[in-house]
């Protein structure tokens, strides 16, 4: 390319300077080839009120038989291992980001596990297609047992716990076959804070928040 400027004298002055324009890196991910295009969430397993074991399996697109790299950033190494992979996480980071590379093409997807592992379970035909809910009777709570009011879960096994603010299990009950409106109580101890009760039955899950005065 050549600029040139003249001066209200009519003097002029050139420059040249060449552009060279670089072709893109190996390390994109153009349209229609490798991409990590979903992941699949096979189990999740409750820790403690803010704590996960997650297992998922990522979903490529655009694959060529080459060996596939994967990595989660900030908490998994490379591995050439296919999967399924599972993590430890805390509700306080609830999308982490996949990373997966294969014949110099690298491909990222952010993965909102916390959504995926919150989501209802799918329920198969002839199952009972009521959602689960629940309602504490009584939130604050000011004595030391909390009273759950269950529906959806009619028929089926129920497992209720309560969980402290530390994660540590205060009490458990399980109800091997509950009526269309489920009555439990649950002790959270003398101690005042914040506690969470978890109900589940073998297709769904619900967590509630209560507070202890």
């Amino acid at each position: 390319i050549t600029v040139t400027a003249t001066d209200p004298g009519s003097l002029t002055a050139s420059t040249s300077f060449a552009i060279t324009v670089s072709p893109v890196s190996s390390t994109t991910n153009p349209g229609g080839t490798f991409a990590i295009a979903s992941a699949t969430t096979n189990y999740c397993e409750v820790i403690s009120a803010g704590e996960r074991n997650v297992t998922f399996t990522p979903v490529y697109t655009g694959t060529n038989g080459s060996t596939i790299t994967f990595s989660v950033i900030n908490e998994r190494i490379p591995t050439t291992n296919p999967g399924p992979y599972t993590l430890r996480l805390y509700t306080d980071n609830p999308v982490i980001t996949l990373k997966a590379e294969q014949s110099g093409v690298v491909s990222t997807y952010s993965y909102n596990w916390l959504a995926a592992c919150n989501a209802p379970a799918r329920l198969g035909v002839g199952e009972n297609s009521e959602s689960l809910s629940a309602v504490i009777l009584g939130n604050p709570v000011v004595t030391e047992t909390v009273e759950v009011e269950i529906r959806g879960a009619s028929g089926q096994k129920l497992h209720l716990q309560t969980i402290d603010s530390r994660g540590r299990s205060v009490s458990e009950k399980t109800v091997e076959r509950a009526s269309s409106v489920e009555r439990a109580t649950l002790s959270v101890g003398r101690s005042a804070g914040i506690y969470f009760l978890q109900i589940m039955t073998d297709t769904q899950k619900q967590v509630l928040k209560l507070v202890k005065e």
